[in-house]
């Protein structure tokens, strides 16, 4: 079912999607010359992010949001069974979670408009940490694991598509495609060595260590966050 609904997308996007939003943006910023190699975009892209502090710290939103959901949602069916839960009340529950990922996401970006990216970010990083601790605390209640898998949704919104938002301004229209593409790959690979690193430390802990370390994670985003704001003055 998922493989039929992914290729139906492609095929919506592949006939539908014109003009190609990449090739108008580029026309639109009068690239001079012929365009650059797969090799030379990668490159410029990089160097955009290694040498723009915005991009940076829009990347390290994006980065640290995928680590700290990802490590406490694969971890959380199998520290649920782990207590008895059903198979059900664990579909449920991830459902809820993903509900939380993405119903909102009009919201949020209504939100980072209004109140401005750090902002929702700050935010995000908020909700992040009620549902680490609500799952620290209380490990064993499925209702607390519920409530905290919701939450965890939230607060990945809230980073995620401010995050987003805020690096897709942050870079050139030329290089904006190419500088996406490689940080969405690279909070991918960060997420799945989380997933890779949650279960080891599962085993040999607790799901509350595992939310208090993911906690952890959230300090150096955080810190730039505040550290951001001082020197914005706490303008958006």
């Amino acid at each position: 079912m998922a493989a039929v609904c992914l290729a139906l997308a492609g095929v919506v996007v592949f006939v539908w999607l014109r003009p190609d939003p990449y090739l108008v943006a580029t026309r639109s910023a009068g690239a001079p010359g012929p365009a650059p190699s797969r090799k030379g975009r990668l490159s410029r892209a990089w160097n955009e992010i290694r040498t723009n502090p915005t991009a940076r710290y829009a990347a390290l939103a994006i980065v640290t949001a995928q680590i700290v959901m990802v490590a406490v949602m694969t971890m959380t069916p199998v520290h649920m069974t782990h207590h008895g839960d059903s198979i059900t009340l664990v579909g449920v529950t991830i459902s809820l979670h993903i509900l939380g990922m993405y119903a909102l996401s009009p919201v949020v970006g209504w939100l980072a408009d209004r109140w401005g990216h750090r902002a929702t970010i700050a935010a995000g990083i908020g909700v992040f940490v009620v549902s680490l601790v609500v799952g620290a605390l209380d490990p064993g209640s499925t209702t607390g694991i519920i409530v905290a898998l919701i939450l965890l949704g939230v607060g990945w919104s809230l980073v995620n598509v401010a995050g987003s938002a805020l690096f897709s301004l942050s870079v050139t229209a030329t290089d904006r495609a190419t500088a996406q593409g490689g940080i969405d790959a690279m909070a991918n690979l960060c997420g799945a060595a989380a997933a890779f690193a949650a279960g080891p430390l599962l085993a040999v802990s607790s799901f509350g260590t595992l939310s208090l370390c993911a906690i952890v994670v959230l300090v150096p985003l955080g810190a730039f966050t505040v550290g951001r704001a001082r020197r914005m003055g706490g303008t958006p």
